[in-house]
């Protein structure tokens, strides 16, 4: 009972689904009172769950569980849907927890919670909606479907995962460490980035709708063999000479080699060798091998009176070489000139 100068009142700490009768009457200033009014009668609403979350996720199942207060004649319809709740799957339980199973894999389903009231059929508000992907398939059997001195193709099997499913491509150099070098839907990928002459190991995994990746494939190691055309051979070799004391300081130039010789990319270029000799009748087959550079300059100091003649190759990194350049021959007489 509660006393109160207004025409409202609010009572708490109330049982849920419970029928409560409300009567009002007046107090007399004398000590006599008035009948009592009968407002009448309402139940106590269910309380919705709160605190949804999911506890396992599977390939083909999922678990959430949630908050609630429990009462024997409580009991809580849970449900899972893809999308809208048109046509949920759905369970009834006494327990805070629910577990659906014979879901689709990589599918996005969404769940929420309802208490009821096995005693009245009263039922609360549905929870607030949470979603999850369950897992994806792990992909199997990855192959080779080509391999040129410039590129791999890879395929695999997509084990049943649906169309739209992320696939993450690995390759490592030394079958240790693997960097991730694609991320992809369709179950083939080319790999253009490759080196003639090296040697790289490949995997695939798969990941769900929610960035959760599976187990790995078989690894697929493939040795890239060297392009049966040679770089080209360097243009434009000529040498300029400075006055460094009583000595020359000699340069030579070049053009960069970016080809081979049947004008395909040569994406593995290692250098530039620089080979020398005092004898222009010596085959350049027997020259001295003088330097090698990443650049296309080269310097070298030169003593007046000397006669010195030079010639450039490019070399890619499995050793293929293009042939020489013309021969640049240099003069440093005595007095520098």
């Amino acid at each position: 009972m509660q006393v109160t100068t207004g025409i409202t009142t609010t009572i708490t700490g109330l049982i849920t689904d419970t029928t409560y009768y409300a009567r009002v009457k007046a107090l007399g200033v004398s000590g006599v009172d008035s009948a009592y009014l009968l407002i009448g009668s309402t139940v106590t609403p269910l309380v919705a769950p709160t605190n949804l979350a999911f506890s396992d996720v599977q390939l083909s199942s999922v678990t959430f569980t949630w908050s609630a207060s429990t009462s024997p004649t409580i009991v809580y319809l849970a449900q899972v849907a893809v999308g809208a709740f048109t046509a949920p799957q759905s369970s009834v339980t006494a327990a805070l927890q629910a577990t659906f199973t014979g879901l689709s894999v990589n599918t996005q389903y969404s769940a929420r919670v309802q208490a009821q009231s096995t005693l009245s059929g009263n039922t609360s508000l549905f929870s607030v909606v949470i979603a999850t992907y369950t897992l994806a398939n792990p992909p199997l059997t990855l192959s080779t479907t080509s391999v040129t001195s410039t590129s791999v193709t890879l395929a695999w099997n997509t084990n049943g995962n649906p169309a739209g499913t992320a696939y993450g491509v690995e390759r490592s150099s030394d079958g240790v460490t693997y960097q991730e070098i694609a991320s992809q839907v369709g179950s083939t990928y080319q790999d253009v980035t490759v080196v003639s002459g090296l040697t790289y190991s490949y995997r695939v995994r798969a990941f769900n709708g929610d960035n959760i990746p599976t187990g790995y494939t078989n690894v697929v190691t493939v040795t890239i063999a060297a392009s049966p055309f040679k770089p080209k051979v360097p243009g434009g070799f000529w040498a300029e000479g400075v006055a460094s004391g009583g000595n020359f300081v000699v340069t030579y130039h070049w053009r960069a080699v970016t080809q081979r010789t049947d004008g395909s990319a040569l994406s593995n270029l290692a250098g530039y060798q620089i080979y020398q000799s005092t004898n222009v009748l010596t085959p350049l087959s027997q020259w001295t091998l003088a330097s090698t550079t990443a650049t296309t300059s080269w310097s070298v100091p030169e003593t007046p009176g000397s006669v010195s003649y030079y010639s450039v190759r490019a070399v890619d990194t499995g050793g293929q070489q293009s042939d020489f350049t013309h021969m640049e021959d240099l003069h440093i007489t005595i007095d520098g000139q």
